[in-house]
Order: structure tokens, then sequence, then C-alpha cells
């Protein structure tokens, strides 16, 4: 039920993200977007079913996308 809970609200924190970057200059302000953008990786890490292996994938997504840039 946890899990349940955690992946719902990382869905409503997903489109509030979005509603931020859409109406302020297609970037969004920082003050605002940061404390999402903490909250949704926070929740994203408490509901996955295995948070280590999650944290690996996003470990090497980001050095994947830093060898792209």
């Amino acid at each position: 039920m946890e899990r349940y809970k955690a992946i719902k609200r990382l869905a409503v924190l997903s489109a509030e993200l979005i509603e931020q970057v859409q109406f302020e200059d297609h970037q969004g302000r920082a003050e605002k977007i940061e404390p999402l953008l903490a909250q949704i990786i926070t929740l994203a890490l408490a509901a996955s079913e295995d948070p280590e292996a999650l944290k690996t994938n996003l470990s090497q997504t980001k050095i994947k996308d830093k060898g792209e840039i």
C-alpha cells in the first residue's frame, strides 16, 4: 500500500513539474522546480522494489547522457 501511495504521489508531482515548465517560459523557475525534482527522486526510490538497483541505473544513465553531449 505504501508503494502505491508513493507511485500515486509521484504521478501528481510529475504533473506539477510539467505544469511549472509549461507556464514559466518553458524552463521553469529553479526555486519551484528543484524541490519538485528532489521530491520526485525521493518518491521514486521509495516506490522502487529495489532502490539500490534504481540508484545504479540512474548513475549509469547519467554517465551515458554526459557522453552524448
